[in-house]
């Protein structure tokens, strides 16, 4: 493969000046890297485990993962638990974990340069469901949101990349995996803060299947408060959510409400599908929707909510996510073929408030016709009724007056 792509890189800071021997040495169950002769005993990068006794062999497999293992298969220690820049389909990176170190992509310095650069990927800890590309300690760029199962699904060629953030119960990683016979695929975040999954083609080359920020706008807070970034035409823009309307004519200082919120005031939901849901949110744990829409509307300062029911496979876990936000709407964005259910809270228009009197006014006038339908029905029956019994007492009289003229006209005969 002439177009190689270092997947892990153990010794990233450990840099050596001109040419040296070096060898990579299994001592007491721990790999590690020497150099040799004249540095003899100087070790620039070793595995952090020290198993006493022997039987550890160091196995490189067909998946590109590197592990320490006992002669019975067990392993001790693995390369894909600490990526660099890039992982491969299989790798686990574990986001969130009581037990384990937590893991993370950090881009190279330069395309040249393997050394630490700005660019991470990570959870963000502020919310604890959120994966966030990080330029230094400031965010760049939000990702998929933790949801308990799949994330995302997509088709390329004859190969169906799967993304999963899963729960442990301890905590959640995310997995990235291909379908079966899928070509060589790997997830690799470059030194300019783009997140890129490639796959190799026919042509013995790398191609982007899929990459992180797709456009300028997707970029951290980019629309300004209240604005949102519209992915459904061919170019990305930035608009104002229901509502709201620009401030300026760049967004760089997002929009505001056409009309205020007041507490003493009626107000409403507006629902938004498709929806990049807005940064900086408050997880209400075990909420059903009800409960979730009521946490919302109680709270004065609530500004909207959202509710996700979660295919968790930890039954301790928290089956749902609901998710309610107290600030301005940061960083939201629209999609055409993904995203949920944004419910945003607008203070009542006149239009809206005809609307609500409607939906009062209306069931109490059916209610009325029913019954008064009912009334009708009614007197017409007992009308009937009556009407009935006096046409049968009139037939009868009429019956028993022929009866008499009859046996009176035999009577006469004889």
């Amino acid at each position: 493969m002439a177009h190689r792509r270092k997947a892990t890189l153990l010794r990233r800071h450990a840099r050596l000046q001109g040419r040296r021997l070096c060898a990579w040495l299994l001592l007491a169950g721990r790999l590690q890297h020497e150099l040799i002769p004249q540095h003899m005993g100087r070790i620039p990068w070793a595995t952090n485990n020290n198993i006493a006794g022997m039987g550890v062999v160091a196995v490189l497999l067909d998946t590109g993962n590197l592990v320490l293992q006992f002669l019975n298969g067990t392993t001790i220690w693995q390369s894909f638990d600490h990526p660099t820049d890039t992982i491969l389909p299989g790798t686990r990176l574990f986001l969130s974990d009581k037990a384990r170190i937590i893991g993370r992509l950090v881009a190279w310095r330069g395309p040249l340069d393997p050394s630490t650069g700005d660019f991470s990927l990570s959870l963000d800890l502020s919310s604890g469901h959120q994966l966030v590309i990080w330029h230094g300690t400031m965010p760049y760029t939000r990702l998929s949101m933790f949801s308990g199962s799949t994330v995302d699904g997509r088709i390329y060629e004859n190969t169906i990349i799967y993304e999963a953030i899963v729960g442990t119960g301890d905590g959640f990683y995310y997995e990235f995996s291909v379908s079966a016979g899928s070509p060589y695929t790997r997830l690799t975040l470059d030194y300019t803060g783009m997140l890129r999954s490639l796959s190799w083609n026919n042509n013995s080359s790398w191609t982007t299947t899929a990459e992180d920020p797709s456009s300028s706008c997707d970029l951290y807070a980019s629309c300004g408060p209240f604005g949102y970034c519209d992915n459904m035409g061919v170019v990305a823009t930035c608009r104002c959510l229901d509502g709201f309307e620009p401030i300026g004519l760049n967004f760089s200082s997002g929009c505001r409400r056409i009309k205020a919120l007041e507490c003493s005031r009626q107000s409403h939901f507006v629902t938004l599908s498709r929806m990049k849901v807005p940064a900086k949110s408050f997880h209400v744990l075990n909420r059903s929707f009800d409960e979730c829409t009521a946490e919302c509307t109680i709270n004065c300062s609530c500004t909207a909510y959202t509710y996700t029911n979660l295919n968790s496979n930890d039954s301790m876990a928290d089956q749902s996510r609901c998710l309610i936000w107290t600030t301005e709407l940061v960083d939201t964005g629209k999609y055409s073929n993904r995203g949920e259910n944004l419910f945003v809270r607008l203070a009542d228009s006149p239009v809206q408030k005809n609307r609500r009197l409607l939906k009062i006014v209306l069931p109490a006038i059916a209610c009325l016709l029913i019954l008064t339908c009912i009334a009708l029905v009614g007197i017409c029956k007992y009308r009937g009724k009556i009407n009935n019994g006096f046409f049968i007492k009139i037939q009868l009289h009429f019956i028993s007056g022929i009866k008499k003229f009859i046996f009176s006209n035999q009577t006469t005969k004889e």
